[in-house]
């Protein structure tokens, strides 16, 4: 999944670079925790992998934030103004951004654990799959009425 994220953000941000005449330097796609991208005043263009999870203008306006601080490395009144030019109704997105945030960020943690699970080689077992209270009752079958959310981890 980091890969395809690595692969859309790089033609993202290189696009909307050219288009808005703005140049970064280094671009870093990373699993942050709480924010969405960064700007260093080296030019490097840090992005989180989840923006891939957001609608596409939102993230869209993610990078345009991140290529504004090109320019001004701060949130000052200038800067504002200067990502309106680029990324129009960018207080709007910014908005919509807060609203679904948080509960992206949290997919995201779900979605990268579970693949870091599977893509490690683990096959998970009938106790990684089924809730304890199943296999006590001796029905950790696909078969039987238990039913599962998602992977609970194994018991020591």
């Amino acid at each position: 999944l980091k890969g395809l994220a690595r692969e859309n953000l790089v033609a993202r941000l290189s696009a909307l670079s050219i288009e808005s005449n703005l140049e970064f330097k280094k671009i870093r796609i990373g699993n942050q925790r709480s924010r969405w991208g960064s700007c260093s005043a080296k030019s490097t263009v840090s992005l989180n992998w989840r923006l891939i999870l957001l609608p596409y203008e939102i993230g869209n306006y993610v990078i345009y934030h991140e290529l504004a601080h090109l320019k001004h490395l701060n949130h000052s009144p200038q800067f504002w103004e200067f990502l309106e030019t680029l990324c129009p109704n960018s207080r709007m997105y910014d908005k919509n951004l807060l609203l679904m945030g948080k509960s992206v960020i949290r997919l995201g943690r779900e979605i990268w654990a579970n693949q870091v699970y599977f893509f490690r080689g683990a096959r998970p077992s009938s106790q990684a799959v089924f809730p304890p209270s199943a296999r006590r009752k001796g029905n950790a079958s696909p078969s039987s009425s238990a039913t599962s959310t998602g992977v609970t981890p194994s018991e020591p």
